[in-house]
């Protein structure tokens, strides 16, 4: 599918920032039950970063002589949280504020940061690679971790790895490039009994709507939820790819979306951060909520 803005409904989302928090550039929501309350990281700003259901927020810096990037943010099933680091994994224990770093047998690419990162229903740890502000190299991958950290691509031939989501059954993983030569967004079969991927098939291509399909979340019929990066909008697509409705937010560095409080009908965003020269906003760089028309699905912790 090639969609144009104009092809559905375009609303007001009613987004709000909640919590004082802001940071140089907020990623990786995830909403946990247990802590009432959303994780998300300040990539740039070397922070992770918890924002309860009131607003309340804490945060923690990352570990490491030279504070690593906090790339992304998962639930771990035996309690706590898996993090990724620009090129590594650390567990964190929100109790303690403690980061313990994990072996993992992989060696990315020179330049290569992990990016993106989901759950399959297994466990599994899914996660993705980018090499920042150098140009298309075609070299980012997606892998995924088992828990014995042992690791697998399951595809390669990337370049900016995003929007990784899961299909409410488990069976169709999500994936985006948001390269601005590619901006496009492909589903895959997937055997969560196996962790391994079939043939993928183009599911958008954002040639023809504003911005470049960043991360994303499922809701509970399906529908695919694209924060569309350099642009103010949050797309849904049905499993079809056809666009289904577009909600207007106050800002234009939507990063990713994350269902969460009661009921799971809350979508919460976080952003990006002001760019040189923007006057400040007091939103960009913190995380958005804003009520949502479906229900989400509750994560899938990891079993690292």
């Amino acid at each position: 599918m090639t969609p144009r803005l104009t092809d559905a409904p375009v609303a007001a989302s009613g987004a709000t920032p909640t919590g004082r928090f802001r940071g140089f550039f907020g990623e990786s929501a995830v909403w946990s039950s247990a802590d009432g309350g959303v994780w998300w990281v300040d990539m740039h700003g070397h922070a992770l970063v918890l924002t309860a259901a009131d607003g309340t927020t804490h945060y923690w810096k990352t570990p490491g002589p030279h504070l690593p990037w906090a790339r992304a943010v998962v639930l771990r099933e035996r309690g706590g949280l898996i993090v990724a680091l620009s090129d590594g994994l650390a567990a964190f224990d929100p109790a303690a504020g403690t980061f313990t770093t994990m072996p993992l047998d992989l060696t990315l690419p020179p330049g290569h940061l992990f990016n993106d990162a989901t759950v399959d229903s297994h466990g599994r740890l899914i996660i993705g690679t980018m090499l920042p502000g150098r140009g298309n190299d075609a070299r980012a991958a997606i892998y995924g971790i088992d828990a014995d950290l042992s690791v697998r691509v399951l595809v390669d031939g990337l370049n900016t790895t995003n929007g990784l989501a899961f299909s409410p059954d488990g069976r169709t993983l999500y994936f985006s490039d948001s390269f601005a030569d590619v901006r496009k967004v492909w589903a895959a079969p997937y055997d969560p009994a196996t962790g391994t991927m079939g043939a993928a098939r183009l599911f958008v291509d954002f040639a023809n709507l504003p911005g470049k399909p960043d991360g994303a979340t499922i809701d509970s019929e399906g529908g695919y939820w694209s924060a569309a990066m350099a642009s103010p909008y949050l797309h849904r697509f049905m499993p079809d790819g056809r666009l289904d409705r577009s909600l207007e937010l106050p800002v234009d560095t939507p990063t990713r979306p994350a269902f969460g409080g009661s009921n799971l009908r809350t979508l919460y965003l976080t952003t990006a951060g002001l760019k040189n020269g923007e006057t400040d906003d007091g939103i960009k760089g913190g995380l958005l909520a804003m009520p949502a028309p479906f229900a989400g699905l509750m994560p899938t912790p990891t079993r690292i």
